[in-house]
């Protein structure tokens, strides 16, 4: 049954994905692929629309596949065990913490963890990297094709991504010079969704 399936499978997303969302993305990568549920470039669209969404990108990842595999109820009940593991553990580990907060055992772990966290969420950023430019085919000629075939309107799509980009650079670099402040993240989404709205209407 496919309700089963859902909650069994973003459960052990839920308990596996130490150290954030982003560690996230490559198991859940695993089980839409392994489950057929989506294809891998519909998940890499999944990914860049969950992590430009408000919410944790896990939890908005596990509710689309939940909505798309089993409705409304589906989508609710892969949000609840995406997000069990982690609710189970910290209300634990807040009854426990204090026990142990000076074990020096247990900061050895925490110190062992956390480059292992970076490696994978840097593994993941990669990996999407390479996946996103392989679509393009062949990078050189598809580099080439964006910049000299200006007549082509296969490219135009290109163009405006890429002068959205400039745009949004340039922004940033005008407002941390005018206020010797970086761009807070929520006025660079606003931004950002303001321009994507004006460039490709």
């Amino acid at each position: 049954m496919i309700y089963v399936k859902l909650f069994i499978e973003f459960l052990k997303v839920g308990a596996f994905s130490f150290g954030g969302g982003y560690t996230s993305i490559p198991l859940i990568r695993d089980i839409v692929i392994e489950n057929n549920w989506l294809t891998y470039e519909t998940y890499l669209d999944l990914v860049a629309i969950a992590e430009s969404t408000p919410g944790p990108i896990m939890v908005n990842i596990a509710t689309y596949v939940g909505c798309k595999q089993g409705g409304w109820f589906g989508g609710i009940l892969a949000l609840i065990a995406s997000i069990l593991p982690a609710f189970i553990i910290l209300l634990i580990f807040a009854i426990l913490f204090k026990h142990f907060s000076d074990n020096k055992k247990i900061n050895y772990m925490f110190d062992i963890l956390r480059p292992a966290i970076v490696g994978i969420i840097f593994a993941s950023g990669i990996e999407l990297l390479i996946k996103s430019i392989s679509s393009q085919n062949n990078l050189i000629t598809y580099i080439k094709n964006l910049f000299l075939n200006i007549e082509n309107h296969n490219y135009i799509e290109d163009y405006k991504k890429l002068f959205v980009m400039i745009m949004i650079i340039a922004i940033m670099y005008i407002y941390k010079k005018m206020t010797k402040k970086k761009l807070g993240s929520i006025m660079l989404i606003i931004i950002s969704a303001i321009l994507g709205i004006i460039v490709f209407m």
